[in-house]
């Protein structure tokens, strides 16, 4: 779940980029968001705002990650970290391309955004959907996170603009069996800790539940991102990445189970993914690259009349 770089991407979208840039072309079509997209406005807690409160009364207060072994000044980066982690989880789930098991076609990806912003101030995007979760020091709660379930998706009864989630860090930073992990500036860590839970108490208000680590079924045999330390699943698969299931059991005996992707595609919708690559006839292709290697002649040409 690592917030930058080629490794947090999935393959299809691996593939995808490394072919548009070894063609150097233009065959990548500008992805269409939908209007009517859901926005989750993500409000990282600081120490001017105060105290906030979610839907069922949880406050929270500033994230402090000094706590996790970084600077005061390390703030942006641990956030943005977060937030393209985040983007990850539900934006690049594997394609059918690349994974029969998925039920998003290829150049597709879920219909929905996330904005870092404070409770009342709204979506930055200008998204009239919207709904915040509050990411900070718990006041009095010890459990990770919390949410409701169904309220923005699924069976609805959470208000637009409504607090539907709490992420306490400071009960994340005190887990027990990470060793020192999340206390010594590990930024993967703590992307994965702070996110897994982030990503799993979104799951639950677009109508996820919890379910076994043990039978599930992951693009990349992952522990799923709806496991939970209250079933079967350690603390130590917090610190890594974590992805939503084509399939978990929701019950010990494994007769009652759960498509996470399948529901998230149902709940949300799907558009077309900015980054997708126009599929090309193989002939097309052909003829592209050939257009490449004539490029690529004449710049040689031109370079030794320079010399």
């Amino acid at each position: 779940m690592s917030g930058t770089g080629l490794g947090c991407l999935s393959r299809s979208r691996l593939v995808r980029r490394i072919a548009g840039a070894a063609l150097a072309i233009g065959l990548c079509s500008a992805g269409v968001q939908s209007a009517s997209a859901l926005t989750f406005v993500i409000d990282f807690k600081e120490v001017a705002q105060g105290t906030t409160a979610d839907m069922f009364g949880a406050e929270a207060t500033n994230f402090n990650v000094t706590s996790y072994g970084f600077a005061a000044g390390d703030y942006a980066l641990v956030t943005s970290s977060i937030i393209a982690a985040l983007e990850q989880d539900f934006r690049g789930i594997v394609t059918s391309g690349f994974n029969v098991l998925s039920p998003i076609p290829d150049g597709q990806e879920l219909d929905i955004d996330f904005v870092i912003g404070d409770i009342g101030g709204g979506a930055s995007n200008g998204d009239t959907d919207f709904y915040y979760v509050q990411v900070g020091s718990s006041v009095s709660d010890s459990f990770l996170g919390q949410a409701c379930l169904g309220c923005v998706r699924g069976n609805p009864f959470g208000a637009v603009g409504a607090v539907v989630a709490s992420i306490f860090t400071d009960n994340i930073n005190a887990l027990g069996g990470v060793g020192a992990a999340l206390t010594s500036g590990d930024l993967l860590a703590t992307t994965n800790a702070i996110t897994g839970t982030l990503s799993h108490e979104i799951g639950h208000t677009l109508d996820l539940e919890h379910c076994y680590k043990a039978g599930s079924v992951t693009d990349n045999g992952n522990a799923p991102l709806l496991g939970t330390g209250a079933l079967d699943m350690p603390n130590a698969d917090r610190l890594l990445d974590r992805e939503f299931s084509f399939s978990c059991n929701l019950n010990f005996s494994g007769t009652q189970t759960q498509n996470s992707v399948q529901t998230l595609v149902t709940n949300l919708g799907l558009r077309d993914a900015p980054d997708s690559v126009t599929e090309l006839p193989e002939p097309a292709m052909g003829a592209v690259f050939g257009l490449g290697l004539l490029g690529m002649a004449a710049m040689r040409r031109r370079a030794r009349r320079a010399a």
